[in-house]
């Protein structure tokens, strides 16, 4: 006990110490007028929600209620900073979780289409508290930079009172501005804006509408929490549920015993007199209500899905503060008429797979500048089972890599000192190409050629900001696919297993028919049709990449070599065909390593493996024309 509190000790002093070197490294940059802002698309439901999630346990230790609610007019992408957006919202969020003992945090979000163009907004944050407050003399103070309230609030709550005049300055930068209102004892309000333009996003379903299939289904709402209870309401009254609410387990057990029936319910887990598992088996022994579903609400840790399953299997989890999403695709499982059981809970938990590392056990080195990008990106690896190194920089990296050796870096492009591309091309003189990392690429920049830019430096794979689980979960089964397809022992073995498993490769088919089924079952009703002209279009853009290969290896481009393999490769992974990808990817790795020689036979193999892919492919659809 007494060296863990040591630990604590040291581990909370340099967490201090770092938000403070943040700060004014933040500060210096702003004052400076070197500090450049992204212009990025971005989810800004979404960039709530991951702010509100780096909150969530510390308000949970206060028992402290975290909610959001985004207005309907409000664009549902913005083209902006993404980062500074959510450094402002978790500066914010982190003061009301530091000043509130009791109660509730709400995040509001409206906009106003601004006259002047037909798709700029004036976009405004709310930050709502009923923490300690501030008396109205001393408000003029909070955006000072090195100021706090009062001297006894640094030695209370520390801070270096910084954090305020930051956001301002940040939320001023993005042509908004930052105020406050507050009564002592009541609570605070703050609030920013920005300018943003919105951006259209046709892949996110729009659920601010009625839903048909749910529209007029009867759902009870139990929650002592008034705020809660009138989101929930307003969010299912948009997709037509009819909502019936109650404040406490009595009332909602009164309204179950006199109303019609309800078709679901969703309760707080936390309540005065009678909690939600409490009320749950209460309603479970209402004749008629014995399969009723309900769905418990929860903040993090303190109620676990064992705890649920072993109670019912009418029973299902949802982690607060509430997603719009993960409330929609519960409402449809159980209003549809679908099973319920906990296992299948649509909540982050299906997304991220927290024994990842124990199936594959990585060493991770995370080379990121921005400190917040850092918290956010290390915070999903955390979730996957990864604990990962972190350098600010690429001089950093290189140090880290000399001490030890790690499997994957996830390098930041841009960075001072010495930028991503730069330390990679460093780290391919300094290490073989079977000793170096696989080296993910992170930037914001998604403009066509960056990645190009990206792998001729020597990266891998490459992923944009913001960070998505899904790509994150890509780029660990991308890693995983090449360590079973390829042996790290060096270049020369790759060729050897290339010629030893020949008879291998030639009895594996051409192409794998589950990608092109799963590509069918995609398309729908033209499946076939679309089919048929993605063949068209790879045997197009394949053929000519071939000959490409020929040509380079003749001439000893190893650049173009190593561009055209790659090229072919992922063109070849779309289609299914697998075989030839991991051929592409042996010569794509002989060619970075500049060992032309090398490469001979695998270009022959690549030849072979190609003309058995078209001669599948045209098998396969022959009333589509030939290729030469």
């Amino acid at each position: 006990p007494r060296q863990l509190d040591f630990v604590e000790t040291i581990r909370s002093s340099s967490d201090t110490l770092l938000a403070i070197i943040n700060d004014i490294l933040d500060f210096s940059k702003i004052e400076s007028g070197k500090l450049d802002l992204e212009k990025i698309p971005f989810n800004l439901r979404n960039c709530v929600e991951e702010s509100l999630d780096l909150l969530t346990s510390q308000a949970a230790a206060k028992n402290l209620n975290l909610a959001y609610t985004i207005d309907s007019q409000t664009p549902t992408s913005i083209i902006g900073d993404i980062t500074r957006v959510r450094q402002i919202l978790i500066n914010l969020l982190s003061n009301a979780v530091k000043f509130t003992e009791a109660g509730e945090i709400v995040v509001s979000v409206t906009a106003k289409q601004l006259t002047n163009t037909t798709n700029n907004y004036q976009i405004q944050f709310a930050v709502k508290d009923t923490g300690i407050g501030i008396p109205q003399d001393k408000i003029n103070r909070l955006f000072n930079p090195f100021s706090q309230v009062d001297a006894s609030m640094t030695r209370q709550y520390g801070g270096t009172g910084l954090g305020l005049a930051i956001s301002k300055r940040l939320s001023e930068i993005m042509d908004g501005t930052m105020w406050v209102e507050s009564t002592p004892k009541i609570g605070s309000t703050f609030y920013f804006t920005i300018v943003a333009q919105s951006a259209p996003n046709n892949r996110i379903v729009n659920l601010e509408d009625i839903q048909p299939h749910i529209a007029g289904k009867r759902l009870l709402v139990v929650d002592d929490n008034p705020t809660n209870r009138q989101i929930l309401t307003l969010q299912m009254q948009k997709w037509g549920i009819i909502v019936v609410t109650a404040a406490s387990g009595l009332q909602a057990l009164e309204l179950i015993n006199s109303e019609s029936k309800f078709d679901m319910a969703i309760v707080d887990m936390r309540m005065p007199q009678m909690d939600g598992l409490t009320l749950a088996e209460r309603i479970h022994s209402i004749p008629g209500y014995e399969q009723f579903p309900l769905v418990i609400l929860s903040s993090v840790d303190r109620l676990t899905q064992q705890q649920i399953a072993t109670k019912s299997e009418y029973l299902t989890l949802l982690s607060k503060p509430i997603k719009q999403s993960q409330l929609y695709d519960t409402c449809v499982r159980i209003l549809c008429g679908k099973q319920i059981s906990i296992l299948s809970s649509t909540n982050k938990i299906s997304k991220f797979d927290s024994k990842l590392s124990e199936k594959l056990p990585l060493r991770i080195l995370l080379v990121e500048d921005m400190p917040l990008n850092q918290k956010v990106a290390l915070h999903m690896l955390q979730r996957l089972g990864y604990c990962a190194d972190v350098a600010s920089n690429g001089l950093e990296a290189l140090y880290s890599l000399r001490r030890q050796d790690y499997d994957i870096v996830f390098m930041d492009v841009q960075m001072p000192e010495m930028d991503g591309l730069q330390a990679t091309r460093h780290i391919s003189k300094e290490w073989a190409p079977g000793y170096r990392p696989w080296i993910v690429a992170i930037t914001a920049n998604a403009m066509q050629g960056d990645r190009e830019e990206c792998l001729n430096a020597g990266m891998n794979d490459y992923i944009s900001k913001p960070i998505r689980i899904e790509a994150l979960m890509e780029i660990f089964n991308n890693y995983k696919n090449l360590q079973q397809s390829l042996n790290k022992d060096s270049d020369s073995t790759a060729v050897v297993n290339i010629n030893r498993n020949k008879s291998d490769s030639e009895d594996e088919s051409a192409i794998n028919t589950e990608i092109l089924q799963e590509l069918k079952d995609m398309a729908g009703d033209d499946a076939d049709e679309m089919i048929a002209e993605l063949i068209d279009s790879y045997l197009e853009d394949a053929s000519p990449k071939v000959q490409e290969i020929s040509r380079a290896l003749a001439r000893h481009d190893t650049e173009n070599l190593r561009n055209y393999a790659h090229a072919l490769r992922s063109l070849s992974v779309t289609i299914g065909a697998q075989s030839l990808a991991r051929v592409c990817t042996e010569l794509e790795t002989i060619a970075r390593s500049g060992s032309i020689f090398k490469a001979t036979k695998i270009v022959q193999q690549l030849d072979k493996e190609y003309q058995r892919v078209e001669t599948a492919l045209q098998l396969q659809y022959p009333t589509r024309r030939h290729h030469d």
